[in-house]
Order: structure tokens, then C-alpha cells, then sequence
């Protein structure tokens, strides 16, 4: 699905950076890359998170650059699990996702 992406692995950590000032790394010196890429829609991740254990903040759409944006803080998809902001970047027909 990268693939399907016209932007550099730089250019798709740097948004990460500036949407939520976490690291979107690709890969590289950092192992493996933390940003996942996906079909699923805004909507669909919306839907997805009234069945997670928490998930007590609106979510939050926003723009960057062009592309939109979707924050939901302080998920806990199953009881004992830790609870972690879910950072999704809209790049078309593709999701960026990175769980921080």
C-alpha cells in the first residue's frame, strides 16, 4: 500500500511530525517502521473505537499540508492494555496510521 503513495518517507515523517509531534519513522537506523498503511477509512477507525474498552476523547479531524487528519487520544482497545493516542494522516485512497 506505500507504494500507492506518491511522497517520499521523509516527507510522510515529517507530517507525522508536525500533525502530532510524534515520530512516523519508515524505517532505517530506527528497525522497523511504526507507521502502518491501510484502506480503512476515518469513519471506519471512528466506528471501530466505540467498541474499545476507553476511549473517552472525541476524535479530533484537522488539516495539514492538504491532507486531512484524525486524532483519537488515550484509546485502550482491551482492559489491561496500554492506552495510546491513534494518529491517522488521509493520503487519498490511503491511511498513515501510527499508535503513539
Amino acid at each position: 500500500m506505500r507504494n500507492l503513495i506518491n511522497l517520499t518517507n521523509e516527507k510522510i515523517e515529517e507530517l507525522f511530525d508536525e500533525a502530532f509531534g510524534v515520530d512516523g519513522y519508515m524505517g532505517g537506523e530506527y528497525g522497523e517502521a511504526n507507521v502502518v498503511f491501510t484502506s480503512d477509512t476515518f469513519e471506519s477507525f471512528i466506528q471501530t473505537s466505540k467498541n474499545y474498552n476507553e476511549c473517552p476523547y472525541n476524535p479530533e479531524l484537522d488539516e495539514i499540508d492538504g491532507f486531512k487528519t484524525l486524532l483519537m487520544k488515550k484509546c485502550q482497545v482491551r482492559k489491561g492494555d496500554q492506552r495510546q493516542d491513534v494518529c491517522i494522516i488521509d493520503f487519498g485512497d490511503i491511511r498513515g496510521v501510527v499508535l503513539s
